[in-house]
């Protein structure tokens, strides 16, 4: 009896092994997930954008260009992402940041046709629209949000179309990401300028290649609807 109750039970226990193995192999496989008891209703994130790039200068000098003035650029704004978690979809999205040439060593700043020396200070908008959760897993403190960017400068359409992902990271526990990444992931030769000739917008073929394949910020508070 004592023999047989120990077979059922090593047999049960097995069982059980393997279907937590296929649940943690489901759950690494699944994509479009949010991970958090509390987050049962709309989540809203809000945040600053503060970030020093180059346009034409990638991470990985991929999409170097000489052609591109000196002197680095410094973008600041705000941003505010709205999610709802029963379509795992971005239902809103608002950004508007600043734009500004920095100094680079000894290269001086470009010069208007005035000879003035300027920084060629603009306003920038993303605009982000088909936007998906493909996984917000506050357990593990790890966000990616997949979507369409299109880019405004001083309100004006310059970049339609980009493909883009928004990635949220840092610290574990709901209320724990801290760390926001726009990547522009379109692929290199894929034209996205929208720009006029009459305006003095980039040359670059698309966001990503202006803006160096990503803009950096961070999540200052993070909410959910009752």
């Amino acid at each position: 009896m004592d023999v047989a109750f120990g077979g059922v039970f090593s047999m049960c226990n097995r069982l059980v092994r393997v279907f937590v193995c296929l649940c943690i192999v489901i759950g690494a496989l699944h994509e479009g997930f949010i991970a958090d008891a509390q987050a049962n209703g709309r989540i809203t994130f809000t945040g600053k954008i503060f970030h020093i790039t180059q346009p034409g200068r990638s991470l990985d000098e991929e999409f170097a260009d000489d052609t591109v003035p000196p002197g680095q650029w410094m973008l600041s704004g705000s941003w505010r992402m709205e999610i709802d978690p029963d379509f795992l979809a971005v239902t809103q999205w608002k950004h508007n940041m600043i734009m500004l040439r920095t100094v680079e060593g000894d290269n001086p700043l470009p010069k208007d046709m005035h000879g003035n020396a300027t920084r060629n200070t603009h306003t920038v908008q993303l605009l982000f629209r088909d936007g998906k959760v493909r996984s917000l897993n506050f357990q593990t403190g790890f966000g990616r949000i997949t979507g369409t960017m299109d880019t405004m400068k001083n309100g004006k359409q310059q970049f339609l179309g980009d493909d883009v992902e928004i990635l949220l990271t840092g610290g574990r526990g709901f209320k724990g990401m801290t760390n926001l990444e726009i990547r522009f992931v379109t692929e290199q030769d894929t034209v996205t300028n929208f720009s006029t000739s009459e305006d003095t917008a980039s040359e670059a073929q698309n966001a990503r290649e202006h803006f160096g394949e990503l803009i950096l910020g961070m999540v200052q508070k993070i909410t959910v609807a009752e």
